[in-house]
Order: structure tokens, then sequence, then C-alpha cells
């Protein structure tokens, strides 16, 4: 059976690949065996990410501001545009640009961090203008990012805001150096847990009325009981790397470095979040290639 997958990145030269396999079920317990074929016949790759991804941004795109150019590989076609498009109006000096990160490249979004709410920000962030699919009732969010642990403002850094039916804080993650989130406006979350580290670290928040979570490194940090209802469908906007706060004010800016963004309309598990980090983090110690037959 053809597995779905897809080649992120090939250099034919060192013959190093970045590819995602979608692999029906993956075993706690025993190993896993799948093979890889080349120089055969070709194949089409098929759809890797299931149907809850909503949004899944690899980040590895060279970027100038070009609409749509931040791909959306869900499906779902929630492209983003660096430094805004549409109901946000373009500004080339906001756009990130294309680092080599976690996995591959990822973006780097240079700042500065407006912390006022009242006011329009100037530092970089990803735009996504007339949101599709978006997540209703139950809301997975996994990400890397490398933020300074010494920089200026780390606490009024927001990681993303969506907003919708007029209203800002829909959803917000924010506070890099003590993870908050908002849904409808109300603080769901008020953990310690610091995504300001230095180096890269794996974020995995999850929004469950009565059981919202966040894991950082394939680990439960904190977990909270509050309820409130999902965020609205239909919403106006997106912004990776900040806020929306008002008629489209993008401020609370990140500064620091992003890759593999993701959102799914589903409670990914403790599992998950914990194979997610390993897999990523180092697959030499997740995966063994075993000898060419």
């Amino acid at each position: 059976t053809e597995l779905a997958y897809e080649i992120e990145r090939f250099d034919s030269s060192t013959g190093e690949i970045i590819a995602w396999v979608n692999i029906p079920t993956v075993s706690a317990s025993e190993n896993t065996d799948i093979y890889i074929y080349y120089k055969g016949t070709a194949s089409t790759p098929s759809t890797v990410w299931d149907s809850n991804y909503k949004l899944v941004y690899h980040l590895n795109q060279t970027v100038d501001g070009t609409v749509d150019e931040i791909t959306d590989a869900s499906g779902t076609g929630n492209h983003g545009t660096a430094g805004g498009t549409g109901d946000k109006t373009f500004d080339a000096s906001r756009i990130t640009k294309q680092v080599e990160a976690k996995i591959g490249y990822g973006q780097s979004f240079d700042g500065p961090t407006e912390p006022d709410l009242n006011d329009v920000g100037s530092g970089d962030f990803i735009w996504v203008n007339g949101v599709s699919s978006w997540p209703r009732n139950d809301v997975t969010v996994e990400f890397w990012v490398n933020v300074a642990t010494d920089e200026n403002s780390v606490n009024g850094m927001a990681i993303l805001g969506y907003r919708a039916s007029a209203n800002s804080n829909e959803l917000l993650l924010t506070r890099a150096d003590s993870l908050n989130m908002l849904v409808r406006g109300d603080r769901i979350l008020d953990s310690d847990v610091d995504a300001a580290t230095s180096d890269w670290t794996h974020i995995v928040a999850v929004y469950s009325s009565g059981a919202s979570k966040v894991y950082q490194d394939g680990t439960l940090q904190e977990s909270s009981t509050d309820s409130t209802d999902g965020p609205r469908k239909g919403g106006c906007c997106f912004v990776l790397g900040g806020d929306i706060d008002g008629a489209q004010k993008v401020n609370n800016e990140l500064v620091g470095n992003m890759d593999e963004f993701r959102i799914s309309d589903t409670v990914r598990s403790a599992d998950w979040a914990a194979a997610s980090y390993a897999n990523q983090n180092n697959p030499s110690s997740f995966l063994t290639i075993g000898p060419e037959g």
C-alpha cells in the first residue's frame, strides 16, 4: 500500500530529503516498518494531512509579499500573505524573511513589538484574508518557535490572532514567555509556559471547552477547566506573528523565528504531542534507516 507523502525539500547534490509521510498507525510498544522505494516508477503525491487540518504552513517559501505565497498544504485554502492583503493593506516593510529553521526553511519575524492595542505596529506578520473552514468547537495549534529570552517586550508578543464577526480575540495565543490562550475574548488558559528559550521549542496548544491544555517539547505543562463557546467561523482574518486589534490593527508582533505551524479542528492527544516532538526534534532517535534491499 503506497503511503501518502509530501516532499518539502530535496537536494539532489547531497541526497538530503525532507518529506512528510502519512503512516496510518504508529505503535507505542513496537517498531512500525515502512519501506522507501526510489529510482523506480514515479508516483503522484497524495493527501498527507488528515481532514481535521485546516491550516498547515511549512513556512519554507522565499517571501516577497506576493498574495497567498505562504501555501496552506492542508488543502483548505488558508494561504497567507506576508505583510498583509485585502482588509489589511499590504506593507512591504512588514514582510517576513526565509531562514534556515528547525525543519528545512522557516520564517523570521523581525519586529519590533508594538504592545499598545490602540496603535498599529510596524513588525513583520503573515496575514490570511477571508478564513476558510475555521475550527469551531475544538482547536489544536502546533508550531516550532525560537525567541530570545532577553528580547524586548517578550511578554507582549503574540503568536497568532483570529478575528471574526467584528470581534478580536476570537482565538489568541499571546505572551511568548508565559503563554495565554484567549477564546471569544475569555482568558481560557493562563499558563507559565515560557516559549522564549533562545532555542527552538515545540508547542502544542489545545482548546476544548473545560479541558484546554498546553504541551511543550512533548510534555503536558498546563491545563484548564475554564469553559466558553468556541471561536466563531467565517472570520475576516487571521494573523501569524501578531495580534489583530480593532479594525485590522496588527500589533503585539513576534520577534523570532517560526517553523511548521498547523491548526486542526480536533483535540490532538498527549501521545500525538509526544510523538510529533520526538519525530521532528531528532528523527535519528525516533526512526532507524535499515540497509538497502
